[in-house]
């Protein structure tokens, strides 16, 4: 059985938790663009990132993992 504790731990970079909270709110790609300064694509690939390394499958699953690792 795989524990809590034997999970390595999520390290998000400082634009990557910028990205991640906006989508927590419910920001669509291209609101977090322009709140932030960045293309969609720019976006686009953080959240494909946010949730291959949160292992979700959308954008609901990678906030519950998120919270559940006190990330936001």
């Amino acid at each position: 059985p795989v524990t809590s504790g034997s999970v390595p731990a999520v390290r998000l970079s400082p634009r990557e938790q910028e990205v991640l909270e906006l989508v927590a709110e419910g920001y669509s790609n291209a609101m977090i663009a322009t709140r932030l300064h960045l293309s969609e694509n720019t976006v686009k690939t953080y959240v494909e990132n946010l949730l291959s390394r949160l292992n979700a499958r959308n954008r609901a699953e990678a906030v519950a993992a998120a919270s559940r690792q006190n990330l936001i």
